[in-house]
Formats: C-alpha cells, sequence, structure tokens
C-alpha cells in the first residue's frame, strides 16, 4: 500500500481521522436508535452532535488530504445548513415535549448513556496521540462528546430519581442550540478563510 515515505505519518494522521470518522457516524447512527428506542429528545440531540462532529472530521480529512479546498468549503455549507435545520426541529420537538411530556425510558438512557461515556473516552483516548491540528481537533470532538453524554447520564439518572422530566427537552434544547452554534461559527471560518 505505502508507496512514498515521506508521506507516512501524513497518511497515518489522514488514516486515524477517517477511523474516527468512522467511529462517529457509526456512534451517531446507534445513538439515533437509542434515542428512538428511549424516546429522549437528549439522546435524539446528542445523535445529531455527533453526526455533526463526524462531517467535521470528515472536511478535517479532506483537508488532510489538500484535496479541493472549494469543495470542503461548499460540503461546510451544505452541512451546516442541514445542521441548522436539524437543530431546528430539534428544538421544536423540545418545546413541544415541555408544554406535553413525553413518556421517555430512564432506565434506557442511563443505558446508553453509559455506553456513550465510554465509548466516547475510549474514541479520546485512542485519537490523543495526534499532532496536526486536524487531528486535535478530532480528539477535541470525541471529549466534548464524552462531556455531553456525561450531562444526558446525570440528567436521566436525576429525573430518574426526582420524576423531573423536563430535564430532557432542556438537555436537547442545550445541545441543539451548542450545535446552531457551532454550525454558524463553521460557516464564518470558512468565509474568513476561504483565500
Amino acid at each position: 500500500m505505502e508507496h512514498h515515505d515521506h508521506h507516512h505519518h501524513h497518511n497515518q494522521s489522514a488514516k486515524s481521522i477517517l477511523i474516527a470518522l468512522i467511529m462517529n457516524l457509526t456512534f451517531s447512527a446507534l445513538e439515533l436508535i437509542g434515542g428512538l428506542l428511549t424516546n429522549s429528545a437528549a439522546i435524539t440531540s446528542d445523535s445529531l452532535h455527533s453526526f455533526a462532529d463526524a462531517v467535521s472530521t470528515g472536511i478535517a480529512y479532506l483537508f488532510e488530504r489538500k484535496k479541493s479546498k472549494k469543495y470542503s468549503i461548499i460540503g461546510g455549507f451544505i452541512v451546516s445548513g442541514f445542521l441548522v435545520v436539524g437543530s431546528t426541529h430539534l428544538i421544536i420537538e423540545a418545546i413541544e415535549r415541555i408544554q406535553e411530556p413525553a413518556e421517555v425510558s430512564y432506565e434506557g438512557m442511563i443505558l446508553f448513556a453509559v455506553l456513550g461515556v465510554i465509548f466516547n473516552f475510549i474514541a479520546a483516548f485512542a485519537t490523543r496521540e495526534g499532532k496536526s491540528f486536524n487531528q486535535k481537533t478530532v480528539n477535541l470532538h470525541m471529549l466534548e462528546d464524552t462531556f455531553s453524554w456525561l450531562a444526558v447520564l446525570i440528567g436521566a439518572i436525576v429525573m430518574k430519581l426526582t420524576g423531573f422530566h423536563l430535564i430532557d427537552p432542556i438537555l436537547s434544547i442545550t445541545i441543539a442550540l451548542y450545535i446552531l452554534y457551532r454550525a454558524f461559527i463553521n460557516c464564518y471560518n470558512v468565509v474568513i478563510n476561504k483565500e
């Protein structure tokens, strides 16, 4: 496989980004299923968050490979648009839930959140070696996901103990707002950097 030795480090870095991308995508799919199974708005929002991370990882991968900058810029905008639509939808759903609470499986949420924390912690640990800026970004996303899962875990435990079900939509809105904020920051950076 390896033709050029001096490309080796570069390929290594691109490879680890690709692995992170696949892990993130797989996980956001699992999260979406988890969100639907437990009927938790927070987990569903988090699946969009993981997907957003996977996509920024994908864009980082493209940049790392120094393929076309133009495509990754267009990709960035399309993705940001998708994220804005997705998070807006999540916010609307969550507001509806605040008005009219839905049945949520707290045990399921706790189970998924524990898995989420473990998975993302391992992923963060696995990507911590990265030297390049993009790999550091990937590692940051992994850590960030670990924290959002911790929030979901704590929220689910509190809801189970207190029966205060508003925590779920509130977490969901918080995550969705964060995704919105990041989508705008992404667009802003793309515009700024498009020499």
